[in-house]
């Protein structure tokens, strides 16, 4: 009895086998015969748009009233389709219709059809298409920098700067107006202008609108938001302690500026502005 059991399970087990099977067949043929049929479609559809494009081509080969040069490129572009619909490996250039097949394959088809002319090569620019577009970096020029001339004040604007001056000595001091300008187009933006005296003069007052720095008790400066060209800056007053070495009858006085516009400042190179100084007379003996 357990002999019939089993007996009967492998014939079970096996027509479950028999029937996979025969299914796994049926489902493969009946793909195949898909397949077959989307091919059959396929190849009428290429078979159809090859010939309308024969045609097409015999057309354009038989139509003598454009121009030359027009009828070459109605060729050329029906030879193209024609190329891409008996070959693979398409380029996505020549199928964007900016490349054309091998010079060579397009010259035996023109020499089969009877054509006296010779396809070039693709000219250089529809090669460049193909290639990703290339970044250029445009270098454009230098802002142009402001700059600010000092110059002893003056009531006439003609012979601006004045950097030289003859005053009379007021004891140990002299008085001296001086200003300065943009002299280019550019107006100056958020900078300063400074002064500075020789180690052996002073100041004997603080000029208007001006600031003292401690470090540098010889300088003092002045702050702007903006200097605009060709605009003399007010008459700034100052009260100068006349040095006494190396000269007291003239002495120099150095003048700075920098603004967000400006060149870097140099402090070897400041503007120099001189001041003669003339000494009362002693009387005679």
């Amino acid at each position: 009895m357990h002999i019939e059991k089993h007996k009967a399970l492998r014939r079970s087990i096996a027509f479950v086998l028999m029937f996979f099977g025969l299914a796994v067949i049926i489902l493969n043929e009946v793909a195949r015969e898909d397949r077959e049929k989307k091919d059959t479609a396929n190849g009428a559809k290429l078979d159809a748009v090859s010939d309308q494009n024969g045609q097409i081509l015999q057309a354009v080969l038989a139509d003598r009233t454009v121009p030359e040069v027009e009828r070459k490129r109605r060729i050329e572009n029906s030879l193209r389709n024609e190329y891409i619909l008996h070959h693979s490996d398409i380029s996505p250039a020549m199928l964007a219709g900016i490349e054309y097949p091998p010079a060579a394959w397009m010259n035996d088809r023109l020499r089969q059809l009877g054509e006296n002319w010779t396809f070039g090569e693709p000219p250089l620019a529809a090669k460049i298409s193909t290639q990703p577009p290339q970044i250029i970096r445009e270098v454009l020029p230098e802002p142009k920098k402001a700059t600010i001339q000092f110059s002893f004040y003056q009531d006439a604007s003609v012979g601006f700067p004045f950097t030289e001056i003859t005053v009379p000595a007021d004891g140990v001091k002299v008085s001296v107006s001086v200003t300065a300008k943009v002299t280019n187009d550019v107006a100056a933006q958020r900078g300063q202008i400074w002064l500075r005296v020789p180690e052996t003069s002073g100041w004997m007052s603080e000029p208007e609108g001006f600031t003292k720095d401690a470090n540098k008790p010889k300088d003092r400066s002045f702050h702007f938001d903006l200097m605009l060209p060709n605009v003399v800056l007010p008459k700034i007053e100052l009260n100068l302690l006349i040095p006494i070495f190396p000269n007291s009858d003239n002495f120099q006085i150095a003048g700075y500026y920098g603004c967000e516009n400006c060149d870097p400042v140099n402090p070897g190179y400041p503007q120099i502005l001189t001041v003669h100084v003339v000494h009362p007379k002693l009387p005679k003996q």
